[in-house]
């Protein structure tokens, strides 16, 4: 099947992914109309995501290497910005971005294993042991051994980690403020991102 592209690259799928492709149908009449829903894109480990495609051109691989054709540049692009609006939050409570997602994840479920920390945070235990290191030396949580797994360890907020939830309670509203995009719209990236994340780590334990 050849002239079909995705509206997030418009150039022409690659075949691997055209077994992918399914005739949309008029929801009234039934009959096959131009335009193709892609419902999953057999990307490289088989990762699933949700594509419509319309019509197109056959592949042009200098098109599909355009930076402004990718969809991975303005989520990394975003990503960047939107962390950087943290900054002037943050930097008053001595916390950097990373930490202060480690605390959002305490201030919801405290006593978590580190490895349950890893998990929610989509980070790797070598990633997360400096800071985890630092927040113990400064006092505001402290790691103990699991009773019931030797090989586990709890970590749990001091007093000083709970207060300081108290002082950083108004940085979502404040942070909230500076992102100028339509409220429902941030919503409706949020999920889709979130869909997006979930669908990588259900494929990532398939592998």
């Amino acid at each position: 099947m050849t002239g079909m592209r995705c509206i997030w690259h418009p150039v022409n799928i690659c075949r691997k992914c055209q077994t992918c492709f399914i005739s949309k149908k008029n929801s009234g009449t039934g009959e096959t109309g131009s335009g193709i829903m892609h419902n999953r894109v057999a990307a490289a480990r088989g990762r699933l995501l949700l594509y419509v495609c319309i019509l197109s051109m056959d592949y042009d691989y200098h098109e599909a290497m355009k930076l402004g054709n990718q969809l991975c540049f303005p989520v990394y692009a975003a990503s960047r910005v939107i962390t950087s609006l943290y900054t002037p939050y943050l930097k008053p409570l001595g916390l950097t971005y990373t930490q202060y997602i480690l605390f959002l994840v305490l201030w919801e479920q405290d006593g978590l294993t580190v490895g349950e920390i890893c998990k929610r945070l989509m980070l790797d235990s070598g990633t997360l042991s400096p800071i985890l290191k630092k927040l113990r030396d400064q006092g505001y949580i402290k790691k103990q051994q699991s009773t019931s797994d030797e090989r586990s360890f709890i970590i749990t907020l001091t007093d000083k980690g709970k207060a300081l939830q108290i002082q950083a309670k108004d940085i979502p509203l404040q942070v909230g403020s500076c992102v100028n995009i339509a409220p429902e719209k941030a919503l409706l990236l949020r999920d889709l991102l979130n869909e997006l994340l979930a669908n990588q780590s259900a494929d990532a334990k398939g592998e």
